[in-house]
C-alpha cells in the first residue's frame, strides 16, 4: 500500500491538492438500493458505529463497474 502524500497534505491545507480528478458514478436502480439498505439495516446491529451510505448517496464508481466485467465488456462500457 502507498499512501497518497498529496492528498494527506490536503487533509491539513484544503485546497492543495491541484490535480482535478474526473470522477463517473453510477447510480443503481431503487430495488438494488433497497437491496442494500436492507443489508445495511442488519449489518448495523453488528457495527452500529460503522458509517453506512444513506440510500440517496448510494453509488458506484467506474473502477468498481469494471472490476465485475471482463474486458471486452468494459471495452464496450468505455464506448
Amino acid at each position: 500500500m502507498v499512501i497518497d502524500d498529496t492528498l494527506v497534505k490536503e487533509l491539513a491545507e484544503s485546497g492543495s491538492d491541484v490535480r482535478y480528478g474526473v470522477n463517473l458514478v453510477c447510480c443503481p436502480k431503487r430495488e438494488i438500493v433497497e437491496q442494500v439498505t436492507a443489508i445495511q439495516e442488519r449489518l448495523f446491529g453488528f457495527e452500529p458505529a460503522q458509517y453506512y451510505y444513506p440510500p440517496q448517496d448510494l453509488h458506484l464508481t467506474l473502477v468498481e463497474i469494471r472490476h465485475s466485467r471482463s474486458e471486452k465488456d468494459a471495452a464496450a462500457v468505455g464506448q
